[in-house]
This record gives structure tokens, C-alpha cells and sequence, in this order.
């Protein structure tokens, strides 16, 4: 089959080496070596975790491609300053400074190689820029202007070879060192009515030379770092461990956690690295040398043939421990056990995640930015998730979309609120809430195609439309961008039964169950597990799911209505009835003909498994018709 070359828009960096002639000639061995060094410690792991690739390597050249002009930033900017910190001990004569050129334009893929006139663009503008600097091309700044907290100097219009038209190029001001203004990109977990998450983004800001200081960060005056940054701080081997097992092991939950917490600003691994190599033993002098509100720290003990992982999360402002964890593996090398490095990142995302949200609570409202305001919906939704509760998080996500209409998160959680809206209200116009929530999820994408959760939200308004093939296919582009998202198994899992395949939902579902935290979203897992076993008939594996969500803390009428309908065909008439009871309490409208118009899968096989033991069940137990 032949390769048939594609066009597409992406952002394009290109760097080099300054004066790497001159390095050669001085060292040739020992540079070839060092510049080998870095491109696999700091930018080949910085390039994969903005979601980039590095198309190629020539000598001092490198050609890399993204799929936005702000994670291509984010990238260079993280590079650069890690490359401040790394020069620090190099004389000038001998340090490593690259130069960046970036630029968003059209380009020609063909298998692994891209070309056109987009690169030629980048590669020109990366001559423009100074050692140690990023230069732009106006399509940059101008898609990425407001989005990020960095300083563009705009340096003209410039003529540059073999480029007809004038080009306009702006420079990263790399000594703007502090996080202002929040970007306004956050995800909710997928089911938000079961549990809220809280992650957010802020631009990774270059910082002058006074900036990583970790002597004077104790006692500076620290401007706020922004909301969800993090560090998380090489973990330390004990026991006879391997070093380079716990350094791999920190490096991969670094990009774990960038992915679980997205799209939260973590710091680099290498720039994390150094910081504690630098001698910053006390967590505080991370809010000044980093400029981050958490660091996590962890060490790895050997028992028996187990190695146990042991995480903490510091606040730096006082250098508190808000939350600590300990995951087990008998994976004799932890850092190529993908599914322990996620389940890992997963407690780390959740507790960072609640530690935001009881912060965000206490700050006044007048103050509050649109980021803020998505904070504040997610922890009150969670504390409330009654309708009344659902009504009041609209409001404040409609507020956070007044303040920024492109708000990816404030899109997914006003989303999510008619969804729950949809299955709790039952007044609730669905048609109409259907089309809104078309609308939402059609603007999330747009906002963020990098996004997970903002596939996931086109998956579940795809799904409400009876679209579940092409509702199937966006939950596996969620799925493409975090691999073990436990809200996206879950949708994946609640789309199979849908489809009349709960079977297949169910290793989904345990996958789901083995990386999430206990009591997060644990419950829901549970509650959809709960829902494959009876579409197969499985009431007793039904009735265990389902109970162990209720002992978990959840208290939705549906998993009484579940409960109703399995304890009565496994012949518990008592149980049968007294679910039935506490869900007339929650819900004094359900009936068979209520749920009906739920119009949860128009399916043929999941409406006969349905009527077979759902409907069969609750009306053993005696629920109305009507």
C-alpha cells in the first residue's frame, strides 16, 4: 500500500545549538556527548510530555512538531529554563544554549517526515532568536496571545531568506518570572454528579537568572504561584534500591501526572531534578525557586519481593502534608509498569485535586476569576449534587464562560449539569437540554482538541443523540490522548451496555477499578458495574457491585432503582422493598414508563436485556407502570 502524503495545521519548533561550530572545535567527543545527554534526559521526555513529537535530530538541529501553538510554547519554554539551571555550573565558554523558533502553520506529512512551508517558516524565525531565547511568528502569538501568561516583545516585521513575504516575529521575554493571570482550562471528572475533579493549567513562565535561587526563594517576596502547579521532586531509593529505578520511576509519574491533571502546569522532570539537587530540601523554597503551590515527594522501599511507592503532598506556602499514599507492586521494575506509574498519578491528581478545591472555597467572591468560579462549582457540586445543587454549579460556570467564553472547562461542567439535570429532573426538556449539550461539547473541542475530557463530553452528547458508533469513536480519542483515564473506561464501559455488550463492559470496569482511589470515583465504577451484571442477568455480582457503591457514600436514587430490581429477581423481597421505598423517597415520580423516557439506548439487544431483568424486577417488586 502506498503512503499517501497528508496536509495539516501544526505548530512547529524548530532549535539548534548556538555556536556549536565553535563547541566542536574545542570538544568534539565531549560535545557530541553532552548535547546527546540532554536531548535524552531534558527534551526528548519535555517534547513527549506536551503531547509533541520529535520528528528529527540533525547535529545540532532538531525539528519538532505539536498539536497547538501553546503546548509547543509550553515546551519551549520549559526546555529553555531547564537549560538556565543546567548552565549554571558550565564556564561560558562551554555551555549548551539552544535557540528556538516556533511557528504555527500548513504542513505536508508523509509517514514519519513532515515538509512545506510552515517548517521553513519556524526554521527562520529560530535564526532571529538569541541564546538561551524563543522567537515566534505573529500565528503564534496571536493563537496563543491571553492564553498563557508570557510577555511577547513584538521585534517587527523581518525579511528572512527564502521567505517572499515579510514575516512578523516576536520574543519571549524569558525574564517575566511570575504566573498572573490564570489560564481557564479545567477538567471535571466525567461523571461530576458522583465526584468533582479540579485540575487546571497555567503557562510554564521562563524565569531570569535571579529567579532559581533556592537560598533567597526562603525569603523573597513570592507573588501567588498559580492554581494546580506542581513539582514532583526525584523519588528516593532505599533499601538497595536502584537510583536509576527511583529516577525513572519520578520521571514517568512527571508525565503521568501532566497527563492525569489536565492540563495543570507540572514542572519538568528536569527542572524538578535539579531543584533538589541544588540542595531545596524544605518543600517552601519550591513556591520561590519553582514558583508552584504542591510538591510531592516520595520514596521506594523494598518488601519481600514487593517494592512499595510512598508519596506525600506539601503545601509550600507552609510546608504541610495534605494528604500521603502508599501503592504496592511486585513488578520487579516499577518504571516500565505503565498501569502502577498511572494508578499512581491518579491518587496524585485526586489529592491535588482536593486540596485546590478546599482552598478555592475560602476565597472571597468579588476576586474571583473565571478559573476560580469553575473551581468553586466543582467543590460545591460535589458537596451538593441535588438538583438544586446542579442548578447553582450552572450558575457559576455561566459565570466563568461571561468572564471567558473559550473556557474549555467552564464548557465541560456546564455540560455535565444538564446531563444531570436530564436524569434527575423530570421536567427537564430533553430535546432541548440534548441540543445544548450538542452545542457544549462541539465548543470544548474546539476550545482544547488536546483535551481528553473534552472528547469524552462530545462522547456522552453523541450518545444521548442514539450517535453511539461516533460516540464510541470520541470516547476512544479520550481514551488516544490518557490511555488510563478512569472516566473515560467508564464511559466506554456505560457506552457497551448501551450497546447491548455489557460483557465486554465489565473488564473495562475492573481496569477502571485497579487505577482509581478508593472513595474518588470508586463508587461510580461500581455503580456501572452494577448495571452490566443485571443487563446479564447476574443479580447476585449485581447486588455486591451496587452495595459496596452504597457503603462507598453514594446516594443517587438510580442505584436504589438498580437494587429494586435485583434483590426482587434474586427473591430478597424485603431488601426488594425497601429499596423500592428509599427510592420513592429520592425520586416520587419514578416509574417503568418514567424510566422508559429516560431514553437511555435505543438498542435492540440493551431494551430486550433491559425488559428481561430490569423492568421484570422492578416489577416483581411491585413499582407503577405509571
Amino acid at each position: 500500500m502506498n503512503n499517501v502524503a497528508q496536509r495539516r495545521l501544526a505548530a512547529i519548533v524548530v532549535a539548534d545549538v548556538a555556536g556549536y561550530s565553535r563547541l566542536m572545535e574545542r570538544d568534539e567527543l565531549g560535545t557530541h556527548a553532552r548535547v546527546k545527554e540532554i536531548l535524552g534526559r531534558i527534551i526528548e521526555p519535555g517534547v513527549a510530555m506536551h503531547r509533541g513529537r520529535l520528528v528529527n535530530v540533525a547535529g545540532d538541529g532538531l525539528l519538532m512538531e505539536f498539536d497547538s501553538a501553546a503546548s509547543a510554547l509550553r515546551c519551549s519554554i520549559d526546555v529553555q529554563r531547564t537549560m538556565l539551571l543546567e548552565n549554571r555550573s558550565q564556564s561560558d565558554d562551554s555551555r549548551i544554549e539552544f535557540r528556538f523558533g516556533i511557528n504555527l502553520g500548513d504542513i505536508i506529512v508523509d509517514g514519519n517526515d513532515i515538509a512545506g512551508d510552515g517548517i521553513n517558516v519556524a526554521s527562520r524565525v529560530q535564526t532571529l532568536a538569541e541564546p538561551g531565547g524563543i522567537c515566534v511568528s505573529a500565528a503564534v502569538r496571536d493563537q496563543v496571545h491571553g492564553g498563557l501568561d508570557v510577555r511577547f516583545v513584538d521585534i517587527g516585521e523581518r525579511h528572512v531568506k527564502n521567505i517572499a513575504r515579510a514575516i512578523r516575529i516576536y520574543r519571549i521575554d524569558m525574564a517575566a518570572r511570575r504566573c498572573r493571570n490564570v489560564g481557564a482550562r479545567l477538567g471535571p471528572r466525567a461523571r461530576w454528579r458522583l465526584a468533582a475533579g479540579a485540575f487546571v493549567t497555567c503557562a510554564v513562565v521562563g524565569v531570569g537568572p535571579a529567579s532559581f535561587n533556592p537560598q533567597a526563594a526562603a525569603t523573597e517576596e513570592i507573588t501567588e504561584p498559580s492554581l494546580m502547579s506542581v513539582a514532583i521532586l526525584p523519588f528516593m531509593p532505599r533499601d538497595g534500591i536502584d537510583r536509576t529505578v527511583a529516577q525513572r520511576l519520578s520521571q514517568d509519574v512527571t508525565t503521568a501526572v501532566q497527563r492525569a491533571v489536565r492540563p495543570a502546569h507540572v514542572v519538568s522532570h528536569g527542572l524538578a531534578a535539579k531543584f533538589a539537587v541544588d540542595g531545596a530540601s524544605d518543600p517552601r523554597r519550591a513556591r520561590g525557586g519553582l514558583n508552584v503551590r504542591y510538591v510531592v515527594e516520595g520514596d521506594l522501599d523494598r518488601v519481600n519481593d514487593a517494592i512499595d511507592v510512598r508519596v506525600r503532598l506539601i503545601d509550600t506556602a507552609n510546608g504541610a502534608q495534605l494528604w500521603s499514599d502508599r501503592v504496592s507492586t511486585t513488578s520487579p521494575s516499577p518504571q516500565s509498569d505503565d498501569q502502577n506509574v498511572a494508578r499512581l498519578a491518579n491518587h496524585i491528581s485526586d489529592a491535588i485535586g482536593r486540596a485546590e478545591a478546599r482552598r478555592v472555597m475560602q476565597l472571597p467572591m468579588s476576586t474571583a476569576g473565571s478559573l476560580e468560579r469553575v473551581l468553586r462549582a466543582n467543590a460545591s457540586w460535589h458537596l451538593d449534587g441535588s438538583l438544586a445543587g446542579t442548578l447553582a454549579a450552572r450558575a457559576l460556570y455561566d459565570e466563568a464562560l461571561t468572564l471567558d467564553p473559550r473556557s474549555a472547562a467552564a464548557l465541560i461542567g456546564k455540560a455535565y449539569t444538564l446531563h444531570m439535570q436530564l436524569v434527575d429532573d423530570p421536567n427537564a426538556d430533553r430535546d432541548g437540554i440534548v441540543k445544548d449539550m450538542d452545542d457544549l461539547s462541539k465548543r470544548a473541542v474546539r476550545a482544547d482538541p488536546s483535551h481528553p475530557l473534552a472528547w469524552l463530553l462530545r462522547g456522552n452528547a453523541l450518545s444521548l443523540q442514539g450517535r453511539r458508533k461516533e460516540a464510541f469513536e470520541a470516547n476512544g480519542l479520550a481514551l488516544q490522548l490518557d490511555p488510563y483515564m478512569v472516566s473515560a473506561l467508564q464511559d466506554q464501559a456505560a457506552l457497551l451496555t448501551a450497546m447491548g455488550k455489557p460483557a465486554e463492559a465489565l473488564p473495562l470496569l475492573d481496569q477502571a477499578r485497579s487505577l482509581d482511589s478508593p472513595g474518588e470515583r470508586m463508587h461510580s465504577t461500581l455503580l456501572y458495574a452494577c448495571r452490566a451484571h443485571i443487563a446479564l442477568g447476574n443479580y447476585s455480582a449485581a447486588i455486591d457491585a451496587c452495595e459496596k457503591a452504597e457503603a462507598l457514600g453514594l446516594d443517587w436514587w438510580f442505584l436504589d432503582f438498580v437494587l429494586t430490581a435485583a434483590y426482587a429477581q434474586n427473591g430478597d423481597m424485603a431488601k426488594a422493598s425497601e429499596h423500592k421505598a428509599a427510592l420513592l423517597r429520592k425520586r416520587p415520580d419514578m416509574s417503568i414508563e418514567r424510566f422508559r423516557r429516560l431514553k437511555a439506548s435505543d438498542d435492540p439487544t440493551y431494551l430486550a436485556q433491559t425488559e428481561l431483568h430490569l423492568i421484570e424486577g422492578l416489577r416483581k417488586a411491585g413499582l407503577h407502570e405509571q
